[in-house]
C-alpha cells in the first residue's frame, strides 16, 4: 500500500516543485529586469506560465504567457508566437471542457 500513499501525495508535490519553480522564476524575472535582459525575462514569464497551466491555474498561466507573448512581440522575436497560441489554445479548450463537466454534473444531480 505504500504505493497508493505515493500516488496520493503526488500532487502535493508537484504543488511543492510549481511553488519552488515559482519562486525561482520570480527571483530570476527580478534580476532579468534589473539587468534589462528582456528576451530572457519573455522565456521566464512563458514558463512561468505553462507551469501554472500545467496545474489547472489556468488564469494565472494565461495572465503570465500573456505577459510574455507582449514582451516578444515588442522585442521582434515572432518565433515564439507558435508556442504561446498553443498554450493559450490548450488553456482555452481545457477550461471548456471544465465547464462542461461541470454542467454535465449539476444536470445528472437535480
Amino acid at each position: 500500500m505504500l504505493w497508493l500513499a505515493h500516488i496520493a501525495a503526488y500532487p502535493f508535490k508537484l504543488r511543492g516543485l510549481i511553488d519552488e519553480f515559482h519562486a525561482s522564476s520570480t527571483d530570476g524575472l527580478r534580476a532579468a529586469e534589473a539587468q534589462g535582459d528582456d528576451p530572457a525575462r519573455a522565456r521566464l514569464l512563458f514558463h512561468l506560465g505553462e507551469a501554472h497551466h500545467f496545474h489547472g491555474e489556468f488564469d494565472a498561466g494565461s495572465h503570465y504567457i500573456r505577459q510574455a507573448a507582449d514582451l516578444f512581440s515588442a522585442l521582434g522575436e515572432s518565433w515564439w508566437e507558435a508556442q504561446v497560441h498553443k498554450v493559450l489554445g490548450e488553456t482555452f479548450l481545457e477550461r471548456v471542457e471544465a465547464v462542461r463537466a461541470l454542467l454535465d454534473t449539476i444536470e445528472s444531480n437535480p
